[in-house]
């Protein structure tokens, strides 16, 4: 099986590209492996195709705009992809693409709020709250597969509405033999690792281990790794607190090595796995972590897991001092570690998880299914029968090459749609309006005789002089003080019947019809927020409300209610796409309304 691998590599400074390096020469011997050089976006004549995706634009967009031209399987290192996308957009002047990116993810109010960050009017969420606007939506809409490290990950698609084949396989981790501490001083030790932001509570950490030094004179923290644009990492130097810039892979091991615990803070979490974390199990070295995404997965007896709240530092000052005063609580964690990493993230392991990924997207089992039901049949033709010894024997045998299923589950199908699921929506839409206009006809003939005076009879005039003289009189007077789109809707009324009587019910039945029309641009109002069911029930609501009883009258609301419903749509989708077209149907909309 041929596998196109698109990833950054190494000397790329990226945890991915030390990811890959990790994961290429044991995946190598069980697939055929292309490595797509950076920047090439077209396809490469291969079984599957294979992206990895993290968070960074000027690493990872390339392998975007690829998968883009050829879904394939996504290995997804993290889910908020907020900065991502808005690198992909905004970092090359597609404020468009930015805007349906937040419309996808958030609706309506997503897409003003990005209308406010192009602007410069509000701060760009992949700074302030990048959790709260994921927009993984276009990654997994062109993924055949997904494979991620946590089950937090998995939550998270799920809900997204990723209905894809789905693979749970652990970060592979590095091999830790033969590591030699670096010359360090202080006792106890601890070390933060990896690339420092706002998101990895530097100032919590930094507060909490001035707690433990007034315990611990001898204590030493060291900030290792280069810090995100923005984020003063140097500020936090104080005494007992080392900052460290970005090293080498040789000297970041020989740094960890030399810390007795490492720490590794997340609020808020992007969806990723950290590859220092994994470095440090593989030392065998404790770690103390925040406890939610993956984090939170960690076994206990590796991780002392601080909550993300208002006791944060209280919780991590004491998870510090255990580790800095109970070297028994130290050691015992250093061996569940070291343990724990060769159990669960050996690399070998992982490439074997990989090829079978890889495998079943690209088809495998389902010919591996195909022979063994060929297999199946066969053996039922010539009277084997399931439960006998024989039976027994050749499902061992399939087994052997690899064609048994091991206990894989049949795939569910589908769920069969209700019988009323199944009804188009416009037959739902329309109904409602067939129906909310049959029963406001039917209320309106209680009303036998007008009686808002004087307007339903000057609308009356009005539409009998239009359809007798094509003129809008009141007793053969021009009076400009009232609209005119009401009584031309409802002249034909008068045009048709010659009776006043006739005429009145007819030009009630109109306005019926008209104001229960509302229902269509508020059900597409409702679409751009709510799945069609709610949207359905607000269309339903628009024409329940109690101001529908001026059906039963000759009254300018019954074509102003649906005709402002119709404003606000048209002005919706000009803020969400200001063309012309959409400019000039608004300009045409509001028009219409104030001659009304």
């Amino acid at each position: 099986m041929k596998v196109a691998y698109y990833s950054p590599l190494p000397p790329e400074r990226s945890g991915i590209a030390d990811y890959s390096a990790l994961l290429l020469p044991a995946l190598g011997r069980l697939v055929d492996l292309v490595l797509v050089r950076r920047g090439r976006t077209r396809p490469m004549a291969t079984d599957v195709a294979l992206y990895h995706v993290g968070n960074d634009p000027e690493a990872h967009g390339w392998i975007v705009d690829a998968l883009k031209r050829r879904p394939g399987v996504v290995v997804l290192h993290d889910f908020v992809l907020h900065h991502l996308v808005a690198g992909l957009t905004i970092g090359r002047k597609d404020g468009h693409g930015y805007l349906a990116a937040m419309e996808r993810d958030a609706g309506i109010p997503g897409r003003l709020l990005a209308h406010g960050v192009l602007d410069g009017r509000v701060s760009p969420p992949w700074e302030t709250r990048p959790d709260e606007f994921p927009l993984a939506g276009e990654v997994l809409a062109n993924a055949t597969g997904l494979i991620m490290h946590s089950r937090y990950v998995e939550e998270r698609v799920v809900e997204a509405g990723y209905d894809g084949p789905i693979w749970r396989i652990e970060h592979p981790a590095w091999p830790a033999a033969g590591i030699e501490p670096a010359p360090k001083e202080g006792r106890p030790l601890f070390g933060c690792f990896g690339h420092l932001n706002a998101s990895k509570r530097i100032p919590q950490l930094v507060e909490a281990f001035a707690f433990v030094r007034t315990r611990h004179p001898n204590a030493k923290l060291l900030l290792v790794g280069p810090a995100s644009p923005g984020f003063d990492a140097d500020r936090f130097v104080a005494e007992g607190v080392e900052r460290i810039g970005y090293v080498e892979e040789e000297q970041l091991w020989s740094l960890m090595a030399a810390c007795d615990a490492c720490i590794s803070l997340r609020s808020p979490t992007m969806g990723e796995t950290s590859g220092s974390a994994i470095r440090a199990l593989s030392l065998g070295r404790p770690l103390v972590v925040s406890d939610l995404g993956w984090f939170s997965e960690l076994p206990d007896d590796v991780a002392l897991k601080v909550p993300v709240d208002e006791d944060e530092i209280a919780s991590l000052a004491t998870a510090l001092e255990l580790l800095a005063s109970s070297e028994p609580t130290q050691l015992a964690m250093s061996d569940a570690a070291r343990a724990y990493a060769q159990r669960e993230h050996e690399v070998g392991d992982v490439a074997e998880n990989y090829a079978a990924a890889l495998e079943e997207a690209a088809g495998g089992t389902g010919v591996a299914d195909a022979v063994v039901a060929e297999v199946a049949q066969a053996a039922a033709e010539i009277g084997i029968e399931p439960g006998t010894p024989f039976a027994a024997e050749l499902a061992g045998r399939l087994d052997d090459v690899g064609l048994a299923r091991n206990g894989r589950p049949e795939r569910a199908p589908p769920p069969r749609a209700s019988r009323l699921a199944r009804v188009p929506v416009w037959v739902w839409l329309a109904g409602l309006v067939v129906l909310s206009a049959v029963f406001r006809y039917g209320l309106s003939r209680r009303v036998v005789a007008p009686w808002i005076m004087v307007d339903e009879l000057i609308y009356s005039e009005l539409a009998k002089s239009f359809a007798q003289t094509g003129h809008f009189l009141i007793r053969d007077v021009h009076h400009g003080a009232y609209g005119v789109v009401y009584p031309l809707l409802i002249a034909p009324a008068w045009r048709v019947f010659g009776s006043v009587q006739d005429a009145y019910a007819a030009a009630k039945t109109i306005g019926s019809v008209l104001m229960s029309l509302t229902a269509i641009p508020v059900y597409f109002l409702a679409r751009r927020v709510v799945p069609p069911v709610p949207s359905l029930l607000a269309a339903l609501l628009a024409v329940a409300v109690p101001s529908l009883m001026y059906t039963g009258t000759l009254m300018t609301e019954t074509v102003f209610y649906p005709l402002f419903a119709c404003v606000a749509l048209a002005l919706v989708l000009g803020l969400e796409r200001p063309t012309i077209q959409r400019q000039l149907v608004l300009l045409a909309l509001c028009l219409l309304a104030f001659l009304t």
